[in-house]
């Protein structure tokens, strides 16, 4: 079956990555997140990495996407963050759940840019991202490979 610590994977799987950019050396100008897995990384990096030199300045962008997840998120998952200092008000836009859906409110919370990546995103999700104005969407403009340069346009946006 699924696994049941996909928390603890989502968490490791995002520190990992933070952790070789830094390593590596680069100074990402825009960091891209795609999937529920990966929607809590804006939530780190805007609240655990804001003041670390490699992504200060960086801007995030998250794709919403549709039901792919499996496996289980687990209640446990604020106290993994409270673990790391995201407390309090930090977890609002999770709004007392611990859902997919919950996860890709805070990314959408902590992003700079939206990217709605198909036609059939929740209207939940739809009303909450109407409801945080500050952010630049890119509405589903289809295909990638179809539609490359409304993606490419939308990334220069957020580095000229």
């Amino acid at each position: 079956g699924a696994p049941s610590d996909n928390a603890d994977r989502s968490i490791f799987f995002i520190r990992g990555v933070l952790e070789a950019i830094k390593s590596l050396h680069w100074i990402p100008d825009v960091i891209h997140c795609l999937g529920w897995f990966s929607a809590l990384a804006p939530v780190y990096l805007k609240t655990a990495y804001k003041n670390d030199p490699y992504f200060e300045r960086a801007k995030v962008l998250f794709s919403v996407d549709g039901n792919e997840e499996e496996g289980e998120i687990g209640e446990d998952l604020i106290k993994k963050l409270e673990f790391d200092k995201i407390t309090g008000d930090l977890l609002d836009p999770l709004q007392g759940e611990v859902t997919p859906d919950a996860l890709r409110r805070m990314a959408i919370h902590y992003s700079d840019g939206v990217i709605l990546g198909q036609e059939s995103v929740s209207p939940e999700l739809i009303e909450y991202l109407r409801s945080e104005p500050d952010h630049k969407v890119l509405e589903y403009p289809g295909p990638a490979v179809d539609h490359a340069e409304a993606y490419v346009d939308f990334y220069r946006s957020f580095t000229e």
